[in-house]
């Protein structure tokens, strides 16, 4: 396959996305069941602080800092370590089993999409019927084979982009301290001379990832091999994998600005009306979120197919 520039690698995971759009349908119902482990971890903690339904989708909201800065001033200390505590675990839990939720149909899904971009011949247009590699057979076996990997892979992508943030956080500080001693302008040189680079790291950290999920679905591969490949390729296709992040972003940016306005037409109305926009809303962005990331996941995954010599193949359905 030759080398594909951003457009035609969108084209290819396009197609590829429509001819196996079960996986949006799986990621849209493991998005939402991955937030629901969080409310029902969350729900009776907040209850036990007096924290109701109301708090949450009523018309003037108090916040949930000062909702339970009110409620736990009438708590004695030890039973407000001892419902602190108990949430912290919930919430632990509900993160843990979200993660392996996530892993494994996250795993599932670049599967099928490596799958499919590896059957259909090579080249920018091709029919979206080409790349039809789904069935729940191939995915729960994709998923089954690709869990504990994805989920090792992305705590090393995560941990990098943590350390990310920690070095921007901590630069903010360092220019705001100068701020009293040598004025806002050197301040200000420094926190944006090193922020630019901190951000360009995060971005880099994000498309390296992404694009990595191909070598990660091809048997006998490492995640450090994934890890490797995927910086390697994003360095080398740059402006391409640049253009796919920039197209990302501005797709979820104008999703969540529709769904915002809509909820805003509708924050004077009744706690029920409003509850049931919210949760509307909420499924709305879920779908076209994965929608999105499956294009996404798709593009990266024929950009990485598309270098010289590249390996990635895996079995077919």
């Amino acid at each position: 396959m030759s080398r594909l520039g951003a457009l035609e690698a969108l084209g290819r995971g396009i197609s590829n996305v429509r001819a196996n759009w079960e996986v949006v349908a799986v990621a849209t119902a493991g998005s939402l069941a991955s937030i629901a482990l969080l409310v029902l971890a969350l729900v009776p903690w907040l209850s036990a602080f007096g924290v109701g339904v109301r708090d949450l989708f009523g018309a003037r909201r108090p916040g949930l800092a000062g909702v339970l800065g009110a409620a736990a001033g009438g708590l004695d200390p030890r039973q407000l370590v001892a419902r602190l505590g108990a949430g912290a675990i919930a919430l632990l839990l509900a993160l843990l089993l979200g993660s392996v939720l996530y892993a494994w149909y996250y795993a599932g899904m670049v599967g099928v999409l490596v799958a499919g971009d590896a059957q259909a011949p090579a080249g920018a247009h091709r029919a979206a019927g080409l790349f039809r590699t789904w069935s729940w057979r191939f995915f729960l076996s994709e998923a089954t084979r690709l869990t504990w990997k994805m989920l090792v892979y992305l705590s090393v992508i995560l941990t990098l982009l943590g350390v990310a943030v920690i070095l921007a956080l901590a630069l903010l500080l360092l220019a705001a301290e100068m701020v009293h001693g040598r004025g806002a302008v050197p301040a200000a040189a420094i926190g944006c001379g090193g922020m630019l680079p901190l951000l360009f790291a995060m971005l880099a950290i994000w498309g390296a990832g992404c694009v990595g999920l191909g070598e990660l679905a091809r048997p006998g591969s490492s995640v450090g091999s994934a890890v490797r490949l995927g910086f390697q390729v994003f360095g080398a296709r740059l402006g391409a994998c640049l253009a796919l992040l920039a197209l990302f972003v501005v797709a979820s940016l104008a999703v969540a600005i529709v769904c915002g306005s809509f909820e805003l037409l509708f924050a004077s109305a009744g706690l029920a009306r409003r509850a049931v926009v919210e949760v509307a809303a909420l499924v709305v962005q879920a779908a076209a979120g994965a929608l999105l990331g499956s294009v996404f996941m798709a593009s990266c995954v024929a950009l990485l197919r598309s270098e010289p010599g590249s390996r990635i193949e895996t079995a077919t359905a």
